[in-house]
């Protein structure tokens, strides 16, 4: 026994009550899974909330986890790093004196959480300056 095919119609009444936007939605993901997977393209549906959602054939070697290859290589140096600083806060004396500005003791926490805040808006205006990049696209 095969797949069933789904035919592709217009959907005549939309007020229906069997007819919601989440089972139109999950129609068409699984269309343009479908149809990524048997004509071997790569399918991008935008929705009008600007949720993107991305087929991939495999054909060029791009599947899910492809993002998340970064991940996995920098979690555990990420976390050998904070382990690291982490003890030579106890070990090191230098730690106590080797500040700066409003920071002088390393070894204790932010009271003030500038540091914290000026990390996050840092990260903030990368993403949003990578995002704008990734709207206009690469010509």
């Amino acid at each position: 026994m095969g797949r069933g095919k789904i035919e592709i119609k217009k959907i005549e009444n939309v007020n229906s009550p069997q007819v919601t936007f989440s089972k139109r939605r999950n129609r068409l993901i699984k269309k343009a899974n479908e149809l990524s997977f048997l004509c071997e393209v790569d399918v991008i549906v935008f929705s009008n909330t600007v949720k993107v959602y991305y087929f991939s054939s495999g054909r060029h070697g791009v599947t899910s986890f492809t993002p998340l290859k970064g991940l996995i290589i920098q979690g555990p140096i990420f976390i050998s790093f904070f382990f690291a600083i982490r003890n030579m806060a106890e070990k090191v004396p230098s730690f106590k004196t080797g500040g700066t500005l409003w920071f002088t003791d390393l070894t204790t926490a932010d009271t003030t959480y500038i540091l914290p805040l000026l990390t996050a808006i840092t990260f903030i205006i990368m993403v949003e300056s990578n995002m704008q990049e990734g709207m206009e696209g690469n010509p």
